[in-house]
This record gives structure tokens, C-alpha cells and sequence, in this order.
């Protein structure tokens, strides 16, 4: 098994220069790599294909029907890829599609978007984006009880050991930490759901950063931790950039894995930070500064180059970048 599985993406331009799509897929199982990188290459297309008939002032229905369309042909064609198997194989799904000031977020699994919020005190305050889908938030519980799982922990010897997972009624599979996942046809017959939670959101100009991170990041980093360190870099050692900033934080969620854990286990840890800069309420602005630009990429082959940011989702995504473990 690839012991490298998180995947990512980040379309400064999806649609000519209306949107900008990030986003963070975290694989599991057998196949993990393969389902986040298919994921990834799929959902932009499609997302693209059907924001040419949405406009910007559509409703938050229209949207939610939109990305929901995206997300369900998406898992069809993921099954449909000859050669993969997605029988206990799947991927989490975090994106962040803006256009000018409106930011839609849409999750599935136990990624993570978090907004960074700097107040006119210049007191910094973390915002959860998406909740982290699984069996402890009852709705999700609920869903898989319904459809005719089980939820119990892991147990060795009689103990229950880590988190509570999804299994099947009467057979100790697939034991899944998560309610909702591309892929995962096994869990996806107990309730394990692919179909999103979306949030639409007003940037404001007191919002300066957005991170989507995989849960290697947030496992022993609180949302607020994430965030202080990013403002921390980017404020008090200014002469950091932003390839730089997101190597520390990388580093920093590693370096808390290998203080839980001894031994050596550590989880992939993906994140994109995306600076917001305050012309924001000015969408039509045209421009000239230069930002770091990476399309998409998969593990740690990443291709990037140099743009100009001249178009209306682009006037305040000042620059991102995916960083990934130095050892890679």
C-alpha cells in the first residue's frame, strides 16, 4: 500500500476568472491513494461543467443542489473507473470554491476548513468551516443505525481500543472512522453517506486566512492553534513567506504526532493556506501582484509557477501552497 494518500487541488481560475476551487482529499484503505487522486481530478470537472449555467447571485438552495449534483456524478464515476476498488477504499472531500467575496465550503469526512478571523483589536479567532464527519456527532450515528450498522470502537481482548467506528450488523467490517467518504462501497451499505454538507458564507474584512487541512493536521492541533501559528508566521516574522509558513505548520502537526506517539506513527499531513487580503469588498479590482500558483497534485509531485492575479476570485487569494512532510 502507498503509504503516501492524501491528494489536493488548487484552481486559481476554474471558470475563466470568476472562481477559485481549493481543496484536500485524504484516501484510506488499500486503494486510498488512488480515490483521492481520481476525486481530485474528477470533482474540478465537473464543478466547472455546472457552474456555467450558476450564476453569483444564486440562492443557497441553488448551490446546495449544484455541488450535491457534483458530488453524487462524482462518486458514480469514481466506481465506474475500470481497475479501481473501492470496496473498503475511499477518501475524505474538503473544498473551498470562491468567487469574489462569497466562499462555499463543502465536506465530506474528517478533513477540515478553517477560516482565520483578525478583529480591528487584532484579536485572531478560528472558525470550524465544516464539522469532522463522524460517529460521535449523533446525526451522523443516527444515519448508520438507520441504514442497519453498527458503531462500536475497536477491541482487542475484550477492550475497546481508539475511536468509535462503522461496521456492518453482524460482521467486524469495514470498521470505518468516518460517516461519510467517497468510495467505501462496503460502509457506504450501512449509511456511510458521499453526499456533502455545504456552507455559504460572506467573506467579511476582518477574515485573512483559510486552511484546508487533513486530519493529520488537526488531530493534535486545535483549529485555534492552526490558526494562531499562521498568523504568528505571517505577522511577527514577516520576512517568512508563504512556501515557508506552511512548512512550519506542517512540521509542528508532525512534530505533536511523534509526542503522542513514540514509536514513530505519523499521519500525512496536507494543508493549503490561503492568505485573504482586504480588497476584497473590491471584486472587480484589477491586480498586479505576484503569488505563488499550483494547480493540483497528488502526494508530493506538485507542479508550480508564477501568475498574476488579475481576475475577481484572484484579487484576494494573495497565494497558497499544499506543503507536505520534507522527507517525502
Amino acid at each position: 500500500m502507498d503509504t503516501w494518500q492524501d491528494s489536493w487541488v488548487a484552481k486559481e481560475q476554474l471558470l475563466g476568472s470568476e472562481y477559485a476551487l481549493f481543496g484536500v482529499f485524504d484516501g484510506h484503505g488499500v486503494e486510498g491513494r488512488a480515490v483521492s487522486t481520481a476525486v481530485s481530478e474528477l470533482l474540478p470537472k465537473l464543478l466547472k461543467k455546472k457552474l456555467k449555467h450558476w450564476d453569483d447571485n444564486s440562492s443557497i438552495h441553488d448551490i446546495d443542489s449544484l455541488v450535491s449534483k457534483c458530488f453524487d456524478e462524482c462518486h458514480t464515476e469514481l466506481h465506474q473507473r475500470p481497475g479501481l476498488n473501492c470496496s473498503f477504499s475511499g477518501s475524505t472531500c474538503v473544498t473551498a470554491l470562491i468567487s469574489a467575496h462569497r466562499l462555499i465550503v463543502a465536506n465530506v469526512g474528517d478533513s477540515r476548513c478553517i477560516l482565520g478571523r483578525v478583529s480591528s483589536d487584532q484579536e485572531v479567532m478560528a472558525l470550524d468551516m465544516t464539522n469532522d464527519h463522524n460517529p460521535q456527532l449523533l446525526a451522523e450515528a443516527n444515519r448508520v443505525l438507520a441504514a442497519g450498522g453498527r458503531i462500536a470502537a475497536y477491541t482487542l481482548q475484550g477492550k475497546s481500543q481508539g475511536p468509535l467506528r462503522v461496521w456492518l450488523r453482524d460482521d467486524d467490517i469495514p470498521g470505518l472512522a468516518m460517516t461519510r467518504s467517497f468510495g467505501d462501497l462496503v460502509a457506504a451499505s450501512v449509511g456511510v453517506s458521499h453526499m456533502p454538507e455545504i456552507l455559504d458564507y460572506e467573506l467579511t474584512a476582518e477574515d485573512k486566512y483559510l486552511l484546508l487541512v487533513s486530519d493529520g493536521i488537526h488531530e493534535h492541533m486545535a483549529s485555534h492553534e492552526i490558526v494562531e501559528l499562521v498568523h504568528y508566521c505571517v505577522t511577527v516574522r514577516q520576512g517568512m513567506d508563504i512556501i515557508q509558513v506552511s512548512q512550519v505548520l506542517v512540521e509542528e502537526a508532525r512534530r505533536r504526532w511523534t509526542l503522542k506517539d513514540p514509536s514513530g506513527t505519523v499521519d500525512d499531513c496536507t494543508a493549503l493556506i490561503i492568505l485573504l487580503s482586504d480588497d476584497r469588498a473590491l471584486p472587480h479590482h484589477q491586480s498586479n501582484n505576484k503569488h505563488l500558483s499550483t494547480d493540483h497534485g497528488a502526494g508530493d509531485k506538485a507542479k508550480t509557477s508564477h501568475a498574476k492575479g488579475i481576475s475577481k476570485a484572484s484579487d484576494f487569494v494573495k497565494s497558497f501552497l499544499r506543503s507536505y512532510p520534507p522527507n517525502h
